[in-house]
């Protein structure tokens, strides 16, 4: 059973009295889901899954809250301007990993000379000084609609931590992000909608990646949140494709059971991958990320923890 709901200002508080002509528009794609939990197959049965995705594996989640789409640059605009003292990591760092065919022009002389390179994307995907959620791309980017309702990226863990704190909410973890992207099926799906593909139901790179998109999703980059129908029964958007997203929980390798560096774990897939890569994309996909990794492809949304003591939890 689910319940779809939408944040009220008054339980924003902590956003403070931020009420311009973008939040009237925008807070409609601020809704979320209530979830009642129960036990579900974490990961895959594909003995092709990676990263620990197999084999599949009994699973139970607790009541939660679940945003309905990814944070937007609508909503992320807000918490900047109510904590404008805040600078996300790649404001701190100077850069953040940019999908280079679709760097805008006027930053194409802004590429830094930096050793490591975006892990599944090398070459493809470089690091641009002045790069931010606010420029996904670069200078040059447009401030229009498209924009405001496309997820925001170049955002870290911590940025994602941040955000979320800022409204008393949190990261989902692996677990609930994976059980809200199911909604409730028995067995392992390989899509929120089920066992087979549709065109037009998620943001992927269609094609000979880089070299060809086809389009057919009708996008080359980001897509705004709402560009494509709900995936699944809970009503839920992009949890496949668009973008990554970051969770709480943290990365374990499958071979030494943990990383030299502290790392979290993020689901989805985003614009840039394909179905047809050497590991199949699907909701049990996963990858590590450091805390202070941001790139182009890669957002988050909020969960909360369902108190029935408190809440009573559903109406």
């Amino acid at each position: 059973m689910w319940l779809v709901g939408l944040l009220s200002f008054v339980s924003l508080a902590a956003a403070g009295k931020f009420q311009d002509e973008y939040f009237q528009k925008y807070h409609l794609f601020e809704s979320y889901v209530e979830l009642r939990g129960g036990e579900m197959n974490m990961g895959s049965d594909d003995k092709a899954s990676r990263n620990m995705a197999y084999p599949p594996r009994r699973a139970r989640v607790e009541p939660f809250r679940i945003l309905q789409f990814p944070v937007t640059n609508a909503f992320f605009r807000r918490f900047k301007f109510n904590k404008h003292r805040y600078r996300t990591d790649a404001e701190l760092n100077g850069f953040s990993y940019v999908f280079r065919p679709l760097l805008h022009p006027d930053a194409q002389g802004s590429i830094v000379d930096q050793e490591d390179v975006q892990w599944d994307l090398e070459y493809w995907m470089v690091p641009v000084q002045d790069v931010r959620w606010s420029y996904p791309i670069g200078q040059g980017t447009v401030h229009n609609e498209t924009f405001m309702l496309q997820p925001v990226v170049h955002v870290s863990h911590e940025d994602a931590r941040s955000f979320c704190h800022w409204f008393g909410w949190r990261l989902p973890t692996e677990v609930e992000w994976e059980f809200a992207a199911k909604a409730g099926k028995t067995g392992t799906p390989i899509y929120p909608w089920g066992d087979r593909f549709e065109h037009g139901r998620a943001n992927l790179w269609q094609g000979t990646f880089p070299y060809e998109n086809l389009l057919k999703d009708g996008f080359m980059g980001l897509a705004p949140v709402n560009a494509l129908p709900p995936q699944n029964g809970f009503q839920l958007y992009d949890m496949l494709g668009n973008t990554w997203e970051w969770t709480s929980s943290q990365f374990k390798e499958e071979l030494r059971g943990s990383t030299h560096e502290t790392m979290y774990v993020v689901k989805g897939a985003s614009f840039l991958d394909y179905r047809d890569g050497t590991e199949p994309i699907r909701v049990s996909i996963r990858r590590g990320r450091p805390p202070h990794y941001s790139a182009h492809n890669l957002g988050f949304r909020c969960a909360q923890t369902i108190n029935y003591g408190k809440n009573k939890g559903f109406r």
